[in-house]
């Protein structure tokens, strides 16, 4: 419970009220519900472009979050999917939601042995219940890479053989049955409800075997889990962000540490100034609470105290340390079927090829710090100097080097105050790491840095007051030849992922059509927000591609009064 009364604050340079309104909104939410005797509890819908991938293939993913009714719940804002195997985790993403939606994708690694693989996702919320309210479904994937991957049989049970369990809720017409290749395609959906809270299509080619525990939206629906009895007050929600976790951990300690005033701080290096304050509790236990972290791929923690003890932050992984064991039938695959996955793995990497740039993730924009500086130093503009303490001398006024009374270096910011002028101790960061020890900014080759930015607003952490902030910016933001003490750690860490788009060209040109550059996309339509604004019926174009055969459309989503939508039809390509 330490954890939940410290979420209430969040740690960043600007508080934004905003934001504090949505926390106490959901906090209010939780109390609300326990006073009348019931838990809010979560259930998360996870869906895939296809049921079956190669190794090396990207998997489309769409997350929602439902009460235990199939109401659709605004919460959590992040779920957690991972890919197991019968209980070790192969791939993890964190998916970010808003209004209770969000999309992903996973990259299945080139080396993935042939199999039935877990999919399975959550929310920290959920895990209070344990892991049987995690939802899960099997996916397949079949190795063409590494030898001996596959393992075929005479007479086995294609996908084309079995009938489709799904219960259709709304009509999907086509304008056509058969189609040529790069012809262009229209897909109708008809019968919808005039309050869809959520829709997504899909249109991929059939599996060539059956995938065992798919677990489609119909039979999700059917059997979703009760509300446990458990108590819900180990993890709580993640209702504006991503919670990082860590631990304090000490370095070297000369001193009592039972008075130590320690500030944790995390902040994101790159080109813009991220910077969140954890929450620790008696035990060194850190909490950051974080948001809007898509596609991050590192942190930096810093644990800076006014002792001459030294703490480093060890961050948490924050997604279930050790799974149930499930065992997974066998994937096998019917003989005649081999030529068909020899030609998609060919058209795979053909596919890497040719259409990487237009795959590429893409982000959205930033909103996690408004603060503007009051100047700026682009320093080409100016006179280089090799030694940074020349660089303030010369020509900045707002800046310089002194030693403090424990003749250390500390780098100070004198700025005007009303009619008067005062000297403080800034917040030095560089590339969106804080550094504490000013000697290494002293000592750091001037020709590196391509800016300065100086801020003059005041930031409080855990009662210590900065005057202002000082931010060397590097020429690519990477900190080059950057030493940090150990008290600062730059580790790997993946926030939420950026959506991504699914390559589709344009064919509506014969130029286009008649194009050498080779199209081997197995799925051919992925639109995981399809917005129906109350119609009852929508179009959507797509164009097929050179491979040939039969493909399967599955639609799936949820109304706002929590009844399922589904469809599925098929065409070929000839």
């Amino acid at each position: 419970m330490e954890e939940q009364k410290e979420s209430q604050k969040i740690g960043l340079i600007i508080i934004n009220k905003n934001n504090m309104k949505k926390i106490f909104c959901g906090l209010w939410i939780v109390f609300a519900a326990n006073i009348h005797g019931q838990q809010l509890a979560e259930r998360v819908y996870l869906q895939t472009d296809k049921p079956l991938y190669l190794a090396g293939e990207l998997a489309y993913l769409k997350a929602f979050t439902v009460t235990p009714d199939k109401k659709p719940l605004t919460f959590s804002k992040i779920v957690y999917v991972e890919l197991l195997d019968e209980t070790n985790p192969k791939v993890q993403v964190k998916i970010e939601l808003s209004n209770g939606i969000g999309e992903g994708w996973l990259e299945l690694p080139i080396n993935l042995p042939t199999g039935y693989y877990r999919l399975i996702a959550y929310t920290r919320y959920m895990r209070n219940e344990g892991e049987t309210v995690f939802f899960e479904k099997n996916i397949g994937v079949i190795n063409t890479f590494l030898p001996n991957q596959i393992k075929g049989e005479k007479a086995g049970v294609s996908s084309q053989a079995m009938p489709i369990q799904n219960i259709s809720t709304c009509s999907i017409q086509m304008d056509k049955l058969s189609y040529a290749n790069r012809e262009k395609g229209i897909l109708k959906l008809e019968g919808l409800s005039d309050n869809i809270h959520t829709l997504s299509v899909s249109i991929a080619g059939k599996a060539p075997v059956a995938v065992e525990g798919a677990n489609g939206i119909q039979q999700w629906g059917k059997n979703i889990p009760a509300i446990s009895e458990k108590p819900f007050d180990k993890y709580i929600a993640e209702y504006e962000g991503h919670i990082i976790n860590g631990k304090i951990m000490p370095v070297q300690t000369n001193r009592n540490i039972e008075q130590e005033i320690l500030i944790p701080l995390l902040s994101l290096p790159g080109e813009k100034l991220y910077l969140f304050e954890g929450k620790k509790n008696d035990l060194n236990n850190v909490s950051f609470f974080t948001s809007n972290l898509a596609n991050v791929k590192e942190m930096s923690t810093v644990a800076y105290n006014l002792t001459e003890n030294i703490f480093r932050i060890d961050l948490l992984s924050p997604f279930v340390e050790q799974h149930s064991r499930r065992q997974l039938p066998e994937l096998t695959v019917d003989s005649t079927h081999f030529d068909g996955l020899l030609e998609r793995t060919v058209a795979l990497q053909a596919l890497y090829s040719y259409t990487k740039d237009s795959m590429m993730q893409f982000r959205p924009d930033d909103i996690r710090f408004k603060m503007k500086p009051i100047k700026t130093y682009i320093l080409d503009e100016w006179t280089r100097f090799v030694v940074m303490n020349e660089l303030m001398i010369e020509f900045m006024n707002e800046l310089r080097f002194r030693r403090n009374d424990k003749q250390k270096r500390e780098l100070q910011l004198i700025k005007r105050v009303g009619e008067n002028t005062i000297v403080v101790r800034p917040l030095v960061i560089l590339d969106g790491i804080p550094i504490m020890d000013h000697d290494l900014i002293y000592r750091y080759n001037p020709l590196l840095v391509e800016r300065i930015n100086i801020y003059t607003d005041e930031s409080v952490y855990s009662g210590r007051k900065f005057n202002g902030i000082v931010e060397f910016l590097t020429y690519d933001h990477n900190y080059p030849n950057l030493s940090t003490t150990q008290s600062t750690q730059i580790v790997n860490y993946a926030g939420t992922q950026a959506p991504r788009n699914l390559y589709t060209p344009d064919y509506s040109s014969e130029t286009n059509r008649q194009s050498r550059l080779p199209d081997f996309r197995h799925t051919l339509l992925w639109e995981p927000a399809i917005q129906t604004k109350g119609k009852s019926s929508v179009e959507l174009p797509f164009y097929t591609s050179d491979f040939s055969g039969e493909f399967l459309v599955i639609v799936e989503g949820l109304t706002k009064d929590g009844k399922i939508v589904s469809g599925t039809a098929s065409f070929e390509v000839r």
